[in-house]
């Protein structure tokens, strides 16, 4: 009897959840990244001798099938405690702390950043980074996914496909949707904030709390971070992350423009520190806002595909890797 197989598009925690569980039952995989590397927004970038997160900056554990995860990670020497939540503020602009403490759940990190743990996790897995998907297809037996690689053109076939990528990028490659209108209408519903950041390299001392992070509730900064004091990084290096509306206002402005109207945004946290270099990243879809209700969607006309990922019910690291292995379970059921 032939083995059934899935194409999974994306190698983010959603994706690699999918497959953990997919080949725990005998199914194979093709994994797709569009990128050089896996991990999606768990991304880190050196910077000299320094690392940096640039996306996501932590994850929790609050369900029981996270927290046996994050123990197993942390018996490998994967990943650690970083705190028990950040210090608070109303708004960057005040140049105050109002909270110093956190709410007692811990924040996990990978021991040298988010990305070497999505790479750890898929090592010794064929993945085809540099795969860009352009269109899934039914096909005689299945589905038919074909794109770019490089200058080259590829072809996939497989019975069942699941796609972890943003909502909008996922509704795209379908030429004919899977489902309902019903369900089309409500994943086009499904929203994500920009986000804008700097990651600050820089010698002498910032103002940075003893947690290692700040988390402000409102105005144009909504998270800066010491990836030095988080332990991943060598060198002084901040992660700064500009609020949602401030990163949609000022998207098509060019990275210097960005750079200096950040940094005098928090100036009074470098007061006491000389920045010695300053990178700017972009994430267009950094962070769900309009959430679907269930953990994944799937079909199974004209084949079986599923939809997993960040935006699906808690979403955040932690909802997608609940969301991929949901996705899995559903997707022959």
């Amino acid at each position: 009897m032939k083995k059934k197989r899935v194409i999974i598009v994306g190698s983010g925690l959603a994706a690699w959840s999918a497959h953990t569980y997919l080949e725990a039952k005998g199914i194979k995989t093709t994994i797709l990244e569009k990128s050089r590397g896996v991990g999606g927004r768990m991304a880190t970038r050196r910077i000299g001798e320094g690392r940096a997160d640039h996306g996501a900056q932590f994850f929790t554990a609050r369900s029981e099938e996270m927290k046996q995860l994050v123990q197993e990670w942390q018996k490998n020497g994967w990943v650690k405690e970083w705190n028990k939540g950040f210090a608070g503020a109303e708004d960057a602009a005040d140049g105050i702390i109002t909270e110093e403490g956190g709410d007692g759940h811990p924040r996990y990190t990978g021991m040298e950043g988010m990305s070497p743990l999505v790479k750890r996790l898929w090592k010794g897995k064929d993945i085809h980074t540099s795969h860009l998907v352009q269109s899934i297809k039914p096909g005689k037996e299945g589905w038919i996914v074909e794109g770019e690689a490089g200058e080259d053109h590829f072809f996939f076939s497989a019975e069942g496909v699941l796609v972890t990528s943003p909502m909008p990028q996922t509704l795209a490659l379908f030429p004919e949707f899977p489902g309902s209108s019903e369900d089309k209408k409500a994943l086009e519903g499904l929203t994500y904030e920009k986000s804008i950041g700097l990651m600050i390299a820089y010698s002498g001392k910032a103002g940075i709390p003893e947690a290692g992070g700040i988390q402000w509730k409102k105005g144009d900064i909504a998270f800066a971070g010491c990836n030095y004091q988080k332990g991943i990084s060598k060198k002084k290096i901040l992660t700064i992350h500009a609020s949602g509306e401030w990163s949609d206002t000022n998207w098509e402005e060019a990275d210097n423009v960005l750079k200096d109207a950040l940094l005098q945004k928090i100036d009074w946290l470098l007061t006491d520190a000389e920045i010695q270099e300053v990178q700017v990243k972009k994430w267009r879809y950094a962070k769900p806002d309009v959430l679907f209700p269930e953990r994944s969607i799937s079909w199974k006309e004209p084949a079986p595909a599923a939809f997993a990922g960040d935006i699906f019910k808690e979403g955040k690291v932690e909802g997608s890797v609940l969301s991929g292995r949901h996705a899995a379970e559903q997707l022959f059921q």
